[in-house]
């Protein structure tokens, strides 16, 4: 209805009273609060969607805006894709939006080397709230999906960036490999990263040719879109109901002041608290498998990398079975260590799985490291690679 346009409040409904489609506006001295529901009862089986929307204006404050789409089954239905309301789509393409402090779009433009810092900036920023998903590309250029098909089904829910192949390579050297995204792989950073609990295992990493562009967006959109409808914060996203209640609330009121829209729903989530119960037991439910789900993706990561390492020695020990005859059985002096950008590269190949370095000891070293102390690094991984790892792994005490 044209007072849709206008940031009205309205209701709509056919004769049946079906498809209801209402919005509500909440005023205050510094603002307004415009939220809107849709239930579209599909007719193929038991089920509807619930599309609900809000537009947040304060005098002083960025515009903001929100959309969710809730499938509400009521018996055996069949599976669907999570994708992300349309009007995100059209507000992307017509409107400057930005999240975190960076421009979301649905087109890419590709991250070029010396953008490289505002990029890690980004990932570890603890304030970050949306995900970030890192393409990279082969030294061919070649990247395992595109970054736009990508921003189609997701823009809006996660920043992308689509880094080239000078960018690939800085953001090894400037985060090691453990963390870093490579050989046109692609990785998904979470919110909350920061130099103390970096676990790699945490932001899953998908390795080129391991599934299809088709498959690989699903994946990567699902993970996406059902952690953002999980964060169920009111003063992220302000539900219809919540608004509605706060609308009432100050048309109740006789004195002539508004008050603040934060006062206004904090009084309607005191209100909404006392019938939200059930809900938040669902939710709760729902939060519990989300976060099974993750810690089972983080023990699957953890098994490829094992799965890759176990593989490795298999062909190392097929191929000096064939070639036993020709192997020099002296034993192979260690390489030096160069520098500390070497030192990871240096580490899986010298020190193997006897001595592990975590990432933020790494990153340490290449951007603190003196030249000075170098070689008594080396010298003190390799005393703990000879003595200390098998001491420990026979626990031997006089070792």
């Amino acid at each position: 209805p044209p007072q849709a346009w206008q940031g009205e409040a309205f209701d709509v409904t056919d004769e049946l009273g079906a498809n209801p489609t209402k919005a509500v506006r909440l005023e205050a001295r510094d603002g307004a609060l415009w939220s809107a529901r849709l239930d579209w009862p599909d007719p193929s089986c038991p089920r509807s969607w619930v599309s609900e929307f809000f537009v947040e204006k304060r005098l002083g404050h960025m515009t903001r805006f929100g959309a969710q789409v809730t499938c509400v089954r009521r018996d055996e239905c069949p599976p669907f894709e999570i994708t992300r309301p349309n009007v995100v789509q059209r507000i992307l393409r017509q409107l400057a939006v930005e999240a975190d402090g960076r421009t979301l779009v649905d087109k890419i433009e590709p991250t070029q080397g010396s953008e490289v810092n505002e990029l890690i900036s980004l990932l570890y920023d603890e304030a970050r709230r949306l995900p970030v998903i890192v393409l990279s590309e082969t030294d061919c250029g070649e990247t395992e999906l595109s970054a736009n098909k990508l921003a189609q089904r997701i823009g809006g829910a996660a920043h992308i960036a689509h880094l080239t192949r000078e960018a690939t390579s800085e953001l090894m050297r400037l985060m090691g490999r453990r963390m870093s995204v490579f050989n046109g792989a692609v990785r998904l950073y979470q919110p909350g990263l920061t130099d103390l609990n970096e676990d790699q295992f945490s932001h899953p990493l998908w390795l080129r040719q391991a599934k299809s562009s088709n498959t690989l967006i699903n994946q990567i959109s699902n993970r996406v879109l059902q952690s953002a409808f999980l964060d169920r914060s009111e003063s992220i996203f302000p539900r219809y109901g919540t608004v509605r209640e706060a609308v009432k609330r100050q048309a109740s009121q006789s004195t002539g002041a508004t008050p603040a829209p934060q006062a206004e729903l904090a009084q309607a989530l005191i209100l909404a608290a006392e019938y939200s119960e059930e809900r938040d037991e669902w939710f709760s439910i729902a939060q519990e498998e989300q976060d099974r789900r993750i810690d089972a993706e983080k023990e699957i990561e953890r098994l490829k990398v094992e799965i890759l390492r176990l593989e490795y020695k298999i062909d190392t020990f097929e191929f000096r079975s064939v070639h036993f005859d020709e192997i020099d059985e002296e034993p192979k002096q260690d390489r030096s260590l160069k520098s500390y950008d070497d030192l990871e590269d240096w580490s899986d190949e010298v020190l193997g799985d006897a001595v592990y370095i975590h990432e933020a000891a790494l990153k340490d070293c290449r951007k603190n490291g003196h030249e000075n102390t170098i070689r008594k690094i080396e010298s003190a991984l390799l005393i703990m690679r000879d003595h200390m790892t098998p001491a420990r792994r026979d626990n031997d005490n006089e070792q």
